[in-house]
């Protein structure tokens, strides 16, 4: 339940450094449609994994997870925990460039957070004369609870401990059955993991819309103006008047100024091309001419400045976060 998780960041890497996911989004496909479907799929291969776990407890007849009443909270928390750990794996995608060393991070990380977290407490719980103990582990399992791994290591401890009481009074003739769902039993964690599922799912695609991105604009004067050739001026007068209301590309004052950087990479660019032409950017290595194609086909942010083809507008993301991007 550690490794397969991690598993699923693997391709969503792979996409990211090599474009390929990107020459989806430029090829029109919806981030929501992107991501949505890797989901899916994620939960199909996820079942399938969930199902040999289930098949390995009756097979080996444990009664504290096959037993009529333990079975469906047992199936629960399993189908949750994948609801709600594959989006929480989905922004790692992000923040590794190397497939293999993703997995092993991220598996080590869920081995981590799971196995520790579910024995902390489980052990703080032994100190039943301790008061302040006691408090503290009861406010230690609340907050825990933002983790799905927590709240299955968990889930599977408490139906084991439950099974236990349950044949303690069975040897004296009792009859002991408590209903796992309860919400001081399974039932928070189920509920707890069946929101963060659409928690980090939602923060996934915040995360993808740049909804948390700073953007930084170029505030040092430009001196493109001063310097520049008297064709590169006519074409930025002719933007200015209007005269490129009918070209396919429209380029207005499009900038980008790196993070940590004074001086722009892509300084007020203007240009504007009609359909049918063939257009390209010639200039030295660090001109800024891959920049301005990666600021026209989303794969960067802009600064500041617009632009737009065939229609389709593309600002600074500060002003139009939700447009999508250039087709």
């Amino acid at each position: 339940m550690s490794f397969v998780p991690a598993s699923f960041v693997l391709y969503l890497i792979q996409e990211r450094v090599t474009k390929a996911k990107h020459l989806q989004f430029v090829s029109g496909v919806s981030p929501l449609v992107y991501w949505v479907t890797n989901f899916f799929w994620d939960m199909i291969n996820y079942s399938i994994s969930s199902a040999m776990v289930v098949g390995i407890f009756v097979a080996f007849d444990k009664k504290c997870y096959t037993s009529p009443t333990n079975l469906p909270a047992l199936v629960a928390l399993l189908l949750l925990y994948g609801w709600s750990v594959t989006p929480m794996m989905y922004p790692m995608s992000y923040i590794f460039n190397v497939p293999s060393t993703a997995y092993v991070s991220l598996s080590c990380i869920n081995l981590f957070i799971g196995i520790n977290s579910s024995a902390i407490t489980f052990i703080l719980e032994l100190f039943e004369n301790n008061r302040a103990l006691l408090k503290f582990n009861d406010l230690l399992k609340k907050v825990l609870l933002i983790f799905p791994h927590f709240c299955l290591g968990r889930g599977l401890i408490d139906m084991a401990m439950n099974q236990a009481v349950t044949d303690v009074y069975a040897r004296f003739g009792e009859e002991y059955s408590i209903d796992p769902f309860k919400w001081d039993f399974v039932g928070r964690n189920l509920v707890f993991m069946a929101a963060e599922g659409f928690v980090y799912f939602i923060l996934t695609l915040l995360i993808q819309y740049r909804f948390f991105l700073d953007h930084w604009l170029s505030e040092s004067p430009s001196t493109l103006d001063k310097h520049e050739d008297n064709d590169v001026a006519q074409e930025r007068e002719r933007i200015y008047n209007g005269g490129s209301k009918e070209d396919i590309l429209q380029i207005r004052d499009l900038s980008k100024t790196y993070p940590g950087r004074r001086r722009p990479a892509v300084d007020r660019i203007c240009v504007g091309v009609p359909a049918g032409e063939c257009f390209g950017l010639l200039g030295v290595n660090g001109a800024g001419k891959t920049t301005t194609f990666k600021m026209l086909t989303g794969d960067t942010d802009v600064s500041s400045g617009q632009a737009s083809v065939a229609g389709y507008r593309y600002a600074a993301m500060e002003t139009l976060p939700w447009l999508p991007q250039c087709t």
